[in-house]
């Protein structure tokens, strides 16, 4: 890739953030638009959107967006630390491992624009060269820190559905009970029967049912629960 088309590439992307950033501002205000983005929360006249929405908390998005708008920031959060660390490992010992390789011709500065930048990758390093090991350890070292990354963000959203869960009121459909010996009348499926039977019984608390027919899997797992300490009522 040539230089100066990188720099028309960023500068195309840029000027198409400021000009969609600039455009919400200003539309966000309008009669159409003010039942979809009118804010929340209630911000000082002359109180940048920007500048307010950054400032904002955790607990600020769960009270105004729910669980689900949390999840969404910290897919960003998740996103923002994997690319330092990607950026850290890639200008930081990378590039300047490329750059110092001679696979390639040197590039000129005087002439800068129309030079490439493949000096700066992994192209101008000598072929058999010892350095392509810290490549090759560099892609193992970002798929670690992304997979630790991952599971923290599941622990971390994990423990905040189980928080909701506790202290949110009791649902019916928060809850799985596991029965058998259902009586079936004569002539009728066994999904009918037990519709009928907790319909009647349970109408209240009861949602839907699912049928088990092969019971050999759900024995092992029954086993395998108990030998944790679970105790399960049928």
């Amino acid at each position: 890739m040539i230089v100066s088309a990188l720099a028309t590439a960023v500068g195309v992307n840029l000027g198409l953030t400021v000009l969609l950033v600039s455009a919400y501002s200003l539309l966000r205000r309008r009669p159409p638009f003010v039942s979809v983005y009118a804010p929340r929360r209630p911000y000082a006249p002359l109180e940048s959107w920007l500048a307010a929405a950054w400032r904002r908390s955790e607990d600020d998005i769960h009270a105004a967006a729910g669980l689900d708008g949390v999840v969404f920031v910290r897919i960003f959060v998740f996103s923002i630390r994997l690319f330092a660390v990607v950026a850290v490992v890639g200008v930081g010992v990378l590039m300047p491992i490329n750059f110092m390789g001679d696979q390639l011709q040197l590039i000129d500065f005087t002439d800068l624009p129309s030079k490439s930048v493949d000096v700066l990758s992994i192209s101008n390093v000598q072929d058999g060269s010892n350095k392509l090991w810290l490549h090759f350890s560099a892609v193992y070292i970002i798929t670690g820190v992304a997979c630790y990354l991952l599971y923290y963000e599941y622990r971390y959203i994990s423990g905040k559905r189980l928080e909701y869960f506790m202290t949110s009121k009791p649902l019916p459909q928060y809850f799985t009970v596991l029965v058998r010996a259902i009586p079936i009348t004569d002539g009728g499926s066994v999904s009918d029967a037990v519709d009928k039977f907790f319909k009647e019984y349970h109408s209240s608390t009861y949602l839907s049912h699912t049928v088990v027919h092969q019971t050999g899997k759900l024995r092992r797992l029954l086993v395998r629960f108990s030998s944790f300490g679970y105790i399960c009522i049928a």
